[in-house]
């Protein structure tokens, strides 16, 4: 298990003198908020006998308070939770250039960092780590001369595993164990720990379950394909596809096709026979798997195989707990409209937002012509507002938040109360006691987190507030200083 976020103040990181933290690379913050990762750049001023020249750039890594070494261009941090190890690709704009069948070839030259060290040339590859920051696995994919192909292989710590010809990572598990699945050239095989199962003439789909602690995987051969969890055959088919886990890993699904049609599979039982299973998804609480079917009419959503009414078009059904307020947008007769637990809203031009509370509630904001009507638990709370390009309900639905904007400028109102004006304001999120908004709010290039109708800050968030009781924890920047922030609420 990760462990939590931090809960006090702290200074992470200062940029250093001299340097410019660099806005086109985001910083990483990790889960626990102890760990910062971002780039800095100084520029050197034009030599005295040539001032005319480019300027020259350096920009090194920055991880807490320690300063990398310098490259020409970094990106794709990565972390775990525990600070100890990060990893990051880095280039000097090098290239390496040879010759195949008369054409001459060339590829960008890409460090693996680790911790700020170099250590390979990635080529293609990509780095990883593990959930509990305490190993790194990278891709290293270099053209291989002999075969005249890029060839591929996943590297884990000290232990480099064999070539193929393409590698795809599911990345670490819970356990520490790296999975990808690999390709040949002629047949697929799965890979973790260093064990690899196979062959397949194909491998469609691989994922660890959310915790990490469950490997899935659809495998095709000559039979058929199977679906194989932890190790364990399933049901052979014609085809398997759409693979899903519940959010707590306890629960598999996936769509087994065949020439009459599809089913949706749930630990391991078969369910009805539907034309064609068009998506596949599981409620926050795993009790209901909703899926989008095609029928012979138009589309329909099913909760547990229970189908609804038939449209000519269904967007992605949100749903609440054991699939209660299953909602989504559909068109019929060239106009569109909500439908909630299979009640239609009335017919609008776009179903502009659509909201259900985990464990209570729904809203919906539809578009007529210019302007909005929002409704909340089945009540209007007001029509003729403008586009809520933000929208917000607690986990118990008894709460709703959304934006207004007028001449430029944007607000939140929350259950019709409306909070400050700023020039825009993002990413509105409910504390878990369901009655505290906390959002960002921007004015004059400077931005504040909002949490009720306190203003903290000027600071720029780099993380989602992360809660502890009456306090939420968050990264932001603070002019040239990278803090670790608590706010009370």
């Amino acid at each position: 298990m990760s462990p939590p976020a931090e809960f006090e103040e702290r200074l992470l990181s200062s940029v250093p003198e001299g340097w410019t933290a660099v806005p086109d690379v985001p910083p990483v913050v990790n889960s626990s908020l102890n760990l910062v990762l971002y780039v800095a750049s100084m520029t050197l001023p034009a030599p005295d006998d040539d001032p005319e020249a480019e300027p020259e750039v350096r920009t090194c890594p920055v991880s807490n308070d320690r300063l990398g070494p310098e490259y020409r261009s970094l990106g794709g941090f990565v972390c775990g939770a525990d600070p100890g190890l990060w990893a990051c690709v880095a280039s000097n704009h090098e290239r390496r250039q040879w010759e195949w069948q008369s054409q001459r070839m060339s590829e960008e030259i890409r460090w693996l960092l680790v911790n700020g060290e170099r250590k390979v040339d990635l080529g293609k590859g990509q780095p990883y780590v593990s959930r509990d920051g305490l190993r790194v696995a990278y891709t290293q994919t270099l053209w291989d001369d002999a075969t005249g192909i890029f060839r591929a292989r996943v590297v884990v710590g000290a232990d480099e595993g064999p070539f193929f010809q393409a590698v795809e990572p599911a990345g670490f598990g819970a356990d520490g164990s790296f999975a990808y699945r690999a390709f040949d050239g002629v047949r697929w095989g799965v890979v973790r720990g260093g064990k690899g199962k196979g062959p397949y003439q194909n491998v469609p789909e691989l994922r660890w379950s959310p915790d990490g602690l469950r490997l899935a995987y659809v495998a095709v051969t000559e039979e058929g394909a199977r679906v194989i969890v932890d190790g364990e055959k399933g049901a052979l088919h014609e085809g398997a596809r759409e693979l899903r886990f519940s959010p707590d890993g306890l629960r598999v699904a996936y769509v087994a096709s065949a020439a009459d049609g599809d089913r949706v599979v749930v630990d391991g039982v078969a369910g009805a026979l539907f034309p064609r299973v068009g998506s596949l998804g599981f409620s926050a609480d795993g009790r209901a798997v909703v899926g989008v079917i095609a029928t012979g009419g138009g589309w329909t959503v099913t909760v547990n195989d229970q189908a609804g009414p038939v449209y000519d078009e269904v967007g992605p059904p949100v749903c609440g707990r054991g699939g209660e307020r299953t909602s989504y947008a559909a068109k019929k007769g060239g106009r569109s409209l909500a439908v909630v637990g299979g009640q239609e809203s009335e017919p609008c031009d776009l179903v502009y937002r659509l909201l259900v509370g985990e464990r209570g509630g729904w809203a919906h904001a539809l578009l007529q012509e210019k302007t909005c009507v929002l409704t909340h638990n089945g009540r209007e709370v007001a029509r003729g507002t403008s586009r809520p390009n933000q929208m917000a309900m607690s986990d118990d639905g008894a709460s709703l938040a959304w934006s207004e904007s007028l001449d430029g400028r944007m607000r939140l109102v929350v259950d019709g109360k409306p909070g400050e004006w700023f020039d825009r304001v993002e990413s509105p999120v409910y504390a878990p006691d369901g009655r505290t908004l906390l959002y960002v709010g921007r004015r004059n290039g400077e931005a504040w987190l909002v949490a009720g109708a306190a203003l903290h800050g000027p600071m720029e968030p780099l993380t989602a507030p992360v809660f502890d009781g009456r306090r939420a924890a968050v990264v932001a920047r603070i002019g040239r200083e990278y803090r670790r922030k608590i706010v009370p609420f």
